[in-house]
């Protein structure tokens, strides 16, 4: 539903949240993308406070107050960054909404979200929201997709499941029984990610998201579109 961050503006969020607390960049790096990452996304951490804090502690660091706070901003800041919708993403929804289609979202995100989501023009438009942080599991677990399908009262060989291809959701949605396709527009670059599943998909494909609306014409039986 939103387009792909630039990676060079990822990097940039956590050289300044590295430089905020007075940990060498590459240290904050590697922590941050692979020891407190999954528990991130888990919600193992109460907070941003205290993943950083960990972080620190594990290197020896005790940063400052001032430190602390300006790190949680950024991220913060680079969060409301991400959450801008696809051109076509509001439109597309409200048409399904307008077609008596129930519309859910998976997403594997940090508490951050769950706090801006209000804040978007999304919240309203989905009938099932599942943040992988608040239900302590996060994609491909079949588990989560289930969970989906459970809030929206649907089975998922009726759902359509559109993802960008990251966390191994479409192989994960295919095996619950769902119909996944990848969203990749012809005009965004693939991402440079050994996490991109799209890279070897050999599944179903859509050129836009609201390419799906013509999908969903050729299946009527299709009474979702979960992604």
């Amino acid at each position: 539903m939103v387009q792909q961050f630039p990676l060079e503006r990822f990097e940039a969020s956590l050289r300044e949240m590295s430089a905020a607390i007075g940990l060498d960049y590459q240290t904050f790096f590697d922590a941050w993308t692979g020891q407190t990452n999954i528990r991130r996304h888990t919600g193992s951490f109460p907070s941003f406070r205290e993943e950083i804090g960990w972080i620190c502690q594990r290197n020896g660091l005790a940063p400052s107050e001032e430190g602390l706070t300006k790190a949680i901003q950024v991220r913060y800041d680079f969060t409301r960054m991400v959450l801008v919708p696809r051109p076509d993403a509001i439109g597309t929804l409200e048409s399904l909404r307008c077609m008596g289609l129930r519309t859910g979202l998976i997403s594997d995100c940090s508490r951050e979200v769950p706090e801006l989501w209000p804040q978007t023009p999304f919240h309203r438009l989905f009938d099932a929201v599942i943040f992988s942080c608040s239900v302590g599991m996060k994609k491909p677990d079949p588990a989560i997709f289930h969970l989906a399908c459970k809030r929206l009262g649907v089975v998922p060989g009726e759902c359509f499941y559109i993802g960008d291809g990251f966390s191994n959701e479409l192989s994960g949605a295919r095996r619950c029984g769902m119909r996944p396709f990848l969203l990749l527009p012809p005009d965004e670059k693939p991402p440079e990610s050994p996490g991109w599943e799209g890279a070897t998909w050999d599944g179903e494909r859509l050129p836009s998201l609201s390419s799906v609306l013509d999908r969903l014409g050729e299946e009527p039986s299709k009474r979702i579109d979960s992604g």
